[in-house]
């Protein structure tokens, strides 16, 4: 097939849940199809990244620099009543070019990541994949309710209400949605008519992976959180954490260490690094290398859609996984067999305090999750699913 994939920011580097996917998308489905990718793009070593990759790939690039700021947006999305990320990454030029390439003929299937990319996406009878990442109305009714500052509330607000607008005829230009997890794939269907089928495409892990071992270090007992800290509900759920859990741990472990593990932490964040046993470690190279380091792996997010790579990441390298049930959404695990799950500081603090005390009960989870993961979360698999009910469609 020949297919023009559009995404909103860059794939590489693939450092975040959004660009991981958008990245094995274009890996798995290249190596099978001509892929055209079409993106925006924010830094020169972007861009770069972007033109070493597929030069080496059945992929053409076409990629242009965004421009604008987060409050112009903000500014843009009031005046035309447009979710804020719609305004902040439409883009005239990109979406000209691809106007271009779609006015040509050429392409069997546009593949959409992420709603809002839609924008710069004109209207053509090319059948389109939207591949969903979130339902968008999930994670703004989250800040929307959980933020901490009145204009965060605020703007939280205003955007449940704008993709609440947006979503019905913005889904209705899809042939195809992929879901993330099965309450968003059921959301999605009460937003759609009988012409769009939605299908369920989890994320994943690369399966070239290597699983580790347990691989715990001689000194004391360390339980990682992995995130991007600038998203909002990466900082929430780091700042419940350390606040309201650690302390408990700490009473129980007394040598217990904390690593908040990630890019752009914020002072909120940065500032939990006072408290004793904390580390708060910035952007790293290598997550793998603090994963090895790990006891136990924590997913404490208490909002949010889709399904939690982290999650998926601690289980594929064989960490003994604790999560709420948000950490845990859209994952066919169950609490006891693959990971703990509670929603609560004291459950929480005690599922972990019965792990750091426990390499029998660590040991037993980790090989239940990494089977778990093999069996039903390779990026591989998932896209050459996805890849054959869409393309069975189109013949």
């Amino acid at each position: 097939m020949r297919i023009l994939m559009v995404c909103p920011t860059s794939p590489l580097p693939a450092h975040t849940g959004g660009k991981l996917r958008m990245y094995h998308a274009a890996r798995v489905l290249s190596a099978s199809d001509d892929v055209t990718l079409c993106t925006l793009y924010g830094t020169e070593r972007e861009r770069d990244s972007l033109e070493a990759w597929s030069a080496d790939r059945r992929v053409e690039l076409v990629a242009v620099r965004q421009s604008g700021s987060r409050i112009g947006a903000l500014a843009r999305g009031l005046l035309t009543d447009s979710p804020l990320h719609v305004a902040r990454f439409r883009n005239s030029e990109l979406r000209r070019r691809i106007g271009g390439l779609l006015a040509t003929g050429r392409f069997d299937m546009v593949w959409c990541h992420f709603l809002y990319a839609a924008s710069n996406i004109p209207m053509s009878p090319t059948p389109m994949v939207l591949d969903q990442h979130n339902l968008d109305e999930f994670i703004w009714s989250g800040v929307a309710k959980r933020a901490t500052s009145l204009p965060a509330r605020l703007v939280g607000r205003w955007n449940t209400w704008a993709w609440r607008r947006y979503q019905p005829s913005g889904l209705g230009r899809f042939r195809w949605i992929l879901s993330v997890a099965a309450e968003e794939e059921a959301a999605t269907r009460s937003l759609v008519g009988n012409d769009t089928k939605v299908l369920l495409a989890p994320n994943g892990v690369p399966e070239a992976e290597p699983v580790t071992p347990e691989a715990v270090s001689a000194g004391a007992p360390t339980i990682v959180f992995c995130a991007s800290f600038h998203v909002f509900m990466n900082e929430q759920a780091a700042e419940w954490f350390a606040r309201d859990i650690f302390p408990r741990i700490r009473a129980e472990v007394g040598n217990a260490e904390l690593l908040l593990v990630g890019g752009r932490p914020g002072s909120r964040v940065r500032d939990l690094a006072r408290a004793e046993g904390i580390t708060v470690t910035g952007w790293v190279e290598d997550l793998r290398s603090y994963y090895a380091r790990a006891t136990v792996a924590i997913v404490p997010a208490t909002f949010g859609g889709g399904t939690k790579l982290k999650t998926l990441e601690a289980m594929n390298l064989g960490v003994p996984v604790v999560a709420t049930s948000v950490g845990a959404q859209g994952l066919d695990v169950a609490h006891g067999e693959e990971l703990l799950i509670a929603d609560d500081a004291e459950a929480f603090a005690r599922h972990v305090v019965a792990l750091l005390q426990s390499p029998e009960r660590r040991a037993a989870l980790a090989a239940a999750a990494r089977k778990r993961v093999r069996e039903r979360y390779v990026w591989d698999r998932i896209y050459a699913e996805a890849r054959e009910a869409v393309a069975g469609a189109i013949a």
